[in-house]
């Protein structure tokens, strides 16, 4: 029986994560079958992350940990959570966030994949710089630097640096520090 994670995901938060835990649990090469447009369920879930728990992300990834290395339409997993949160940082706005994924999770990835970091999106975007823009924690801005100091180096699409990145989204002075300590040439 085929499932439409998409579907089961405009449901209900709790019931969503009830059914995919329950899909997941019973049959993991669920996790490896694509839908019509190409995409595994990690995508699809990613793109609502809203309505799932972090624990049911970790399901799914535990399940088929390739889905990490799996890409769709230019993106890899780690890039469609960044993109979630670019996506959706209106910090002047009073209205919530939504389709947000968890530093939890966008951690739980990259630990699992390090070499996710090296590698840039479809619009020749590094997830460090990515994760500049997006609004997640200096520390796991921080571990992304630990994990692959050369993507201070790496020259985005716009031709910038992550220390430009950093700079124009006000990141605090220690992290700035850290990056010119590692990369002073600039």
């Amino acid at each position: 029986m085929p499932y439409s994670f998409n579907e089961i995901i405009e449901d209900d938060k709790r019931i969503a994560n009830q059914q995919i835990n329950t899909i997941v649990c019973e049959n993991q090469d669920v996790l490896k079958k694509k839908d019509r447009n190409g995409a595994l369920p990690i995508f699809s879930c990613l793109l609502h992350s809203e309505h799932l728990e972090d624990e049911t992300f970790k399901l799914m990834i535990d399940g088929y940990s390739g889905c990490l290395k799996t890409w769709h339409k230019g993106n890899l997993p780690l890039h469609v959570a960044l993109e979630q949160n670019i996506e959706n940082s209106n910090f002047d706005s009073t209205e919530p966030i939504k389709h947000r994924s968890s530093d939890e999770i966008i951690e739980y990835m990259v630990n699992l994949w390090p070499k996710a970091l090296q590698t840039p999106n479809n619009m020749s975007v590094f997830p460090l710089s990515m994760a500049i823009h997006s609004g997640v924690s200096e520390a796991l801005i921080s571990s992304f630097i630990d994990l692959w100091p050369d993507a201070l180096r790496m020259i985005d699409d716009d031709s910038s640096l992550p220390i430009h990145d950093a700079l124009a989204n006000m990141v605090s002075p220690t992290l700035i520090t850290k990056m010119l300590d590692i990369f002073p040439e600039r």
